[in-house]
């Protein structure tokens, strides 16, 4: 065998000894859980001990279009008598007292629009177990709803009329300026469960009559869906809402493929207010004459009306 040839053979197997090691040390991707939000105005609309309920007397409510929410923690729990922040916590966006008591970083909670994956963690991050139940501490939501709005100066009454609706659900929301839908709610400071600010979008010709006005519903009036209400109750004020997997979450921690968790939030009728101007079924508001100021049926309820949770493998 010639020297040339030699030389060919040894060069042949050099490149596939390379091509060998490359194929070998190629990086493995790692499974991860990815979690993304529903918005199901069909689901059962229940109070806050997951039980089915209508509106109350005296009330209207609406499904309303939701925008995005924003997720402060998120928690995996094995079984119903878990305490709250004692199960498998995924995320958990900072709090702060910058506005005087402890509270949410409303800057910092993760924003969430249907169907868009929010949060992604590797498996091997997720303690091995089965598990029945997920906590989600949702801060804050951005929604449209109708409304109506009688006497505008020179232009008389606007009928189901849309505006953008900013929700905060969090037991107390430390907030910086922040855009509702196109103008700013200039406010810096805490702000208790059940602070709303609502800005109107006018058709064109009478956007100049577009309005801002914000308002509290009443305290514990939020409705915050527990699953678990009958062993580990939620304390006043919570924003914690817990929904049970449809199949248990098996972590076997050999998982190869990815695990894709739809968090179904329930805003059947979640938008509820107190009939006082006009007993229709739609949210009013006169503009006083002097002032331009609505005098608005008060806001009762904004909170969401249950939490289902499946997942599928791909």
């Amino acid at each position: 065998m010639n020297k040339k040839r030699i030389e060919l053979i040894f060069l042949s197997f050099l490149s596939s000894l390379f091509l060998f090691s490359a194929m070998g040390c190629k990086e493995k991707v790692e499974a991860k859980i990815h979690f993304r939000v529903k918005f199901d105005g069909l689901q059962e609309r229940l109070n806050s001990k997951g039980f089915p309920t209508g509106v109350g007397s005296g009330n209207a409510a609406q499904t309303p279009l939701m925008n995005q929410i924003g997720v402060q923690k998120l928690e995996l729990t094995t079984n119903n008598t878990t305490e709250q922040g004692k199960g498998l916590i995924l995320f958990s966006t900072p709090e702060t007292s910058a506005g005087g008591e402890n509270a949410i970083d409303f800057s910092q909670v993760k924003m969430a629009k249907e169907g868009e994956i929010f949060l992604s963690v590797p498996i091997k991050f997720v303690s091995i177990g089965r598990y029945e139940f997920t906590r989600v501490s949702v801060a804050y939501q951005n929604l449209d709803v109708l409304f109506n709005m009688y006497n505008v100066p020179f232009a008389g009454n606007f009928i189901d009329q849309r505006g953008t609706l900013a929700s905060f659900l969090g037991y107390n929301n430390y907030i910086t300026p922040y855009k509702v839908w196109n103008k700013l709610d200039n406010i810096t400071g805490n702000r208790k469960q059940g602070y709303w600010c609502y800005e109107t979008k006018m058709v064109s010709a009478y956007a100049s009559n577009d309005k801002m006005f914000s308002g509290f519903s009443p305290e514990g009036s939020t409705t915050v869906v527990n699953m678990m209400s009958s062993t580990i109750p939620n304390a006043l004020g919570s924003g914690i809402i817990t929904g049970k997997f449809d199949t248990p979450l098996s972590i076997t921690g050999t998982e190869t493929e990815d695990i894709y968790i739809t968090l179904s939030f329930s805003v059947n009728r979640s938008f509820e207010w107190e009939e006082s101007i006009e007993r229709n079924g739609k949210w009013d508001y006169n503009v006083q004459p002097n002032t331009g100021q609505p005098v608005v049926e008060k806001v009762i309820d904004v909170g969401l009306r249950g939490l289902k949770i499946t997942y599928d493998v791909k």
